[in-house]
């Protein structure tokens, strides 16, 4: 018996080093990253938007989540804060469809979710990126009309149902 095979130590399928010579990281513990970032993406943007919006609240003439989109948070002096919300959750979106890139079947009926995930993880960021703004007269626009194009994409079956529910808030 050889001892010297018996000593090697043992290197897990998929297990190397990296050029500079730190191991790199195991398929699965990938994919458990990855799919951590699906589950803290809407928890940190929902407490993100929630509390900004409790912040900016002014029943007078602030922010009021029942009539405004959560975008309108972007005009004004603070609007930086949910701008780096979108942006955060844009990537951690972006993540997310990496990871399901990664953990799905490659034939093409199961690379759409992954894509339009990604897609929606674009779509936050650039909403990050090009904020609505603000007029003199306290007028909230949107200079490039992104808002209003990923709010049609991302939000379509539920248009109707906020629409009603503003509707019957303000009646």
């Amino acid at each position: 018996m050889n001892r010297q095979h018996d000593a090697a130590p043992s290197v897990t399928k998929g297990a190397g080093t990296s050029p500079c010579g730190s191991p790199v990281p195991e398929p699965k513990a990938i994919l458990s990253v990855l799919a951590e970032a699906s589950i803290f993406a809407p928890i940190v943007f929902t407490v993100g938007f929630v509390v900004q919006g409790f912040l900016r609240t002014d029943l007078r003439s602030g922010y009021n989540p029942i009539a405004q989109q959560i975008s309108d948070l972007t005009a004004g002096p603070s609007g930086w804060v949910q701008q780096v919300n979108f942006v955060v959750f844009g990537l951690l979106m972006i993540a997310f469809a990496v990871g399901l890139h990664r953990g799905v079947r490659k034939t093409w009926p199961w690379m759409v979710g992954p894509a339009l995930v990604a897609w929606n993880g674009v779509e936050l960021m650039v909403a990050g990126v090009f904020p609505l703004r603000e007029d003199a007269a306290g007028h909230i626009y949107d200079p490039l009309g992104v808002h209003m194009v990923n709010g049609t994409i991302f939000l379509p079956p539920h248009r109707g149902r906020a629409r009603r529910a503003v509707a019957t808030v303000g009646a």
